[in-house]
């Protein structure tokens, strides 16, 4: 961990979660396990979305902090915008 005034960075546990590969901008959707329900994943201000190698998806807070885990088959993404919704 390298910390100073400004900077804190914290590795990431590649062995463990896997190599980073990107953060996903825009809103994604989570299904349920059944999905009959969808949850909505955006950056909020403290948590963003990033990907691994093995195409797990990691809610993450500033410090690479795991606040939630999903798998790729239960994200989807909007392909259309409709007026209202």
């Amino acid at each position: 961990e390298l910390t100073d005034s400004i900077v804190n960075i914290v590795p990431w546990d590649t062995k463990q979660y896997g190599k980073l590969e990107a953060m996903l901008p825009g809103t994604f959707y989570a299904a349920n396990k059944d999905t009959t329900a969808f949850k909505s994943l955006a950056f909020d201000g403290e948590h963003c979305l990033v990907y691994n190698d093995q195409g797990v998806i990691y809610e993450v807070d500033k410090d690479l902090n795991i606040r939630s885990t999903y798998e790729r088959e239960r994200i989807y993404s909007p392909n259309i915008q409709l007026k209202d919704y």
